[in-house]
């Protein structure tokens, strides 16, 4: 808020000072001041940030949700943005867009297709993006996956409703690295909450590889692969 303020000041043995006049105060908190230093309004949430967060399906869209400028409805992971429709929000995955990243679309949508072991940072854009990310109307999400280790690692993550593994490394004396996830899970159990019935399977797979040439280019592949599996009973 802005608001306007008289400051003055006393010297030594109560003698007056010089009154100085501002026409106004700005507050900012110290994560806005840190997070906001460009023109673009951006919002920005690391995976430590999201898991922090209270959101449902250990989801990282869903976490979007608290963001500001955020309008997610409850029991969806479909992102959107000042009441726009989630297809007119651009989702970048690694630079590249996806379309409808979302697993069980027959039931609300309920998750992403990226696995949240899988991601770095979500980088959120309400409005006013530069006009190189297109033209939606809603704004822009832009989600970054984990960079390779330097050592080679693995983990096993484990929730409600999915099991996920990663892994990740390096070759070629580290000027080649790697990252892969892979998780599957079933939706039964919200159903069953909800008294709906119903046994919906999904799984996906993430993985990337990329190798240095020279200082200059690089090569780099990644895949993403998702699928969802629901039987009707007789």
């Amino acid at each position: 808020p802005a608001l306007p303020a008289r400051i003055s000041s006393k010297g030594p043995a109560g003698a007056a000072g010089v009154a100085a006049v501002r026409d106004e105060i700005v507050v900012t908190s110290e994560q806005q001041r840190d997070k906001n230093t460009d023109a673009v309004a951006t919002r920005a949430l690391d995976r430590a940030e999201a898991a922090a967060l209270p959101h449902a399906g250990d989801d990282l869209l869903r976490a979007v949700e608290l963001l500001p400028g955020s309008s997610m409805s409850e029991g969806t992971s479909r992102v959107q943005l000042h009441g726009s429709r989630d297809d007119e929000v651009l989702i970048l995955l690694d630079d590249l867009e996806l379309l409808a990243p979302y697993h069980l679309q027959d039931f609300d949508s309920a998750l992403s297709i990226v696995t949240p072991g899988a991601l770095a940072r979500a980088e959120l854009i309400p409005d006013g993006y530069p006009a190189e990310y297109g033209d939606r109307i809603g704004g822009m999400l832009n989600l970054t996956t984990a960079a390779p280790s330097s050592q080679r690692s693995f983990a096993l993550g484990l929730s409600l409703l999915a099991v996920d593994v990663t892994g990740s490394g390096s070759w070629a004396r580290g000027r080649g690295g790697w990252f892969s996830s892979a998780r599957g899970g079933s939706y039964h159990l919200p159903l069953e909450i909800d008294d709906r019935e119903g046994d919906p399977r999904f799984w996906d797979v993430f993985g990337k590889v990329h190798y240095e040439l020279n200082s200059r280019h690089n090569l780099r592949l990644h895949v993403l692969v998702a699928q969802d599996e629901f039987q009707l009973s007789p």
